[in-house]
């Protein structure tokens, strides 16, 4: 059990934005091999939007973006997705999914440009590997405490531990999104677009907010509100 605790806990990698040393139990392969295998399930669960010429055109506005971006070196592929639910998302290892819902309500090249690029931040920030190394590193520690302590205790004080990590993942999230607006304002302007079309998104997603909240509900859930999101886009 000890030696499990210490291999989970001992990873460490440099991110590719912040060039910080953080927690990570993935490697890149690992990384990619894990986008390779959701890809399949992604696109099977919501199903792939039959048009070529769209699939073609998000692709390369896509391409463009990531070749700017902190790990242009990466195999991106750009997904259109036949949901009508207004989302756009990605896996680890460079793949990135946006939904018909969401490219209807888009009105230029530079608003497709931005969500593109918020996206391409979250797999240039490694979001999805670090949050899948920080769970598991919690539910180690939560294990190895299960074993140190009486089950009485245990028993006590796992839900506040637990309730604690929850809130403190949703801040992570939460900063994530804030990150990822950044990173996607700066590489979409560096592929040649303006800083407008993000923001006109976060507006478009802040009055959907208020108008098909029923629609939005799953992406808003786990995302900070537009209204915010908005105004730091403005700074």
């Amino acid at each position: 059990m000890c030696l499990l605790i210490v291999a989970a806990l001992s990873g460490c990698a440099t991110n590719p934005v912040t060039k910080q040393s953080e927690f990570m139990v993935y490697s890149e392969d690992q990384e990619i091999s894990i986008g390779k295998e959701y890809n399949p399930q992604v696109c099977a669960e919501y199903g792939v939007y039959n048009d070529k010429k769209i699939a073609d055109y998000v692709n390369l506005v896509g391409q463009k973006v990531a070749a700017v971006s902190d790990r242009p070196d990466l195999d991106y592929t750009f997904t259109v997705l036949d949901s009508p639910i207004i989302n756009a998302f990605a896996v680890p290892g460079g793949y990135v999914y946006v939904t018909r819902g969401i490219l209807d309500k888009l009105n230029s090249e530079d608003e497709l440009a931005g969500v593109l690029g918020h996206e391409v931040g979250h797999v240039c920030a490694r979001d999805g590997v670090r949050t899948m190394s920080s769970a598991l590193g919690f539910n180690v520690l939560l294990i190895g405490a299960s074993v140190l302590v009486n089950k009485e205790d245990f028993d006590t004080w796992a839900p506040w531990i637990q309730g604690g990590a929850q809130l403190a993942f949703l801040n992570y999230g939460r900063d994530a999104e804030f990150q990822a607006d950044e990173l996607g304002s700066r590489y979409s302007v560096a592929a040649g677009y303006s800083p407008r079309g993000q923001t006109d998104v976060l507006r478009m997603l802040r009055h959907l907010g208020d108008t098909e909240a029923a629609s939005l509900e799953e992406l808003l859930a786990t995302h900070p509100s537009s209204a915010s999101r908005v105004d730091r886009s403005r700074t």
